[in-house]
């Protein structure tokens, strides 16, 4: 159906404000990050500062010892994360996209439930197992418990993703001798590299953004993440020094935003393409 000159029109403005909606505290955030600390508290706004500023920046950079750790650890835990998690997910996907077993479709939904559970029943059970195998406070802890919480996640991308691929490609590679670890690896895998990808960059993008697990299975700086380090400009009770904090936190949301703003679309891709099962 062709749209009338004023349906675009409208739906061009409404999309121009929901980017803008979205787009404008990342705006406001770098601009802080730039203004001298009188400005930032000026009534009307400054909008567009003219007289700009470094000395936030170098004092997150360089007078923090908290700020390259707790990003360091980040990317630790998001990318050994990523790794577990596909490393299992992607096994484990294909085995349900083309294993014929009973109570499959079972098995799948199983996997899925978890998630709708909230996090916190299951909180001081994990505790005790962490402080039982001595992980507490260990970057090991919160790696595992992200993988944990993410595997079924990428499993549900991926499966959906490998049921769209045609089974006889691997049928004819089979029949050329190539083994089942063959087909998945070779013949599978590169025809799946959007979904790949996809899972790939919706678990970075949580694991460096969580938050409860890394506040309540770590307690010192060494292990200290970045969205921590960030909630510790709240938490020390002291006054709160808006362009350190706004420096800080856009160093903090810089390389999932990176990331995403590189690979959206294979992410945007591979996640529709996923959920919309052959």
């Amino acid at each position: 159906m062709r749209l009338s000159k004023i349906e675009t029109s409208l739906i061009i403005v409404f999309v121009a404000f929901s980017i803008g909606f979205f787009l404008f505290p990342v705006y406001w955030d770098i601009i802080t990050s730039f203004k001298h600390e009188s400005d930032i508290i000026k009534f009307p706004p400054i909008y567009f500062p003219v007289n700009i500023t470094l000395e936030h920046w170098i004092f997150v950079l360089t007078e923090r010892p908290s700020t390259q750790i707790s990003l360091m650890n980040s990317f630790i835990v998001s990318s050994f994360t990523t790794l577990l998690t596909l490393l299992f997910g992607i096994p484990a996907a294909y085995g349900l996209a083309r294993g014929n077993f009973k109570h499959k479709e079972t098995l799948s939904f199983a996997l899925i439930t978890p998630l709708l559970l909230s996090g916190v029943i299951v909180l001081i059970p994990l505790y005790a197992l962490m402080a039982m195998i001595g992980l507490i406070n260990t970057l090991y802890s919160v790696i595992f418990l992200i993988s944990v919480w993410q595997l079924p996640i990428a499993v549900w991308i991926l499966e959906g993703f490998f049921e769209r691929i045609p089974i006889e490609v691997e049928e004819s590679a089979l029949i050329d001798g190539c083994s089942k670890i063959g087909v998945l690896l070779r013949i599978t895998m590169p025809l799946a590299v959007n979904g790949v990808c996809s899972a790939a960059i919706y678990t970075f993008v949580v694991s460096w953004n969580e938050f409860w697990i890394p506040f309540i299975f770590t307690s010192s700086l060494s292990t200290q993440t970045a969205p921590l380090s960030v909630w510790g400009f709240f938490a020390s009770g002291f006054e709160i020094f808006w362009g350190k904090f706004a420096a800080f936190t856009v160093l903090a949301i810089a390389p999932p935003l990176i990331l995403f703003l590189l690979f959206q679309k294979l992410f945007v891709e591979g996640m529709i393409r996923g959920a919309v099962k052959g």
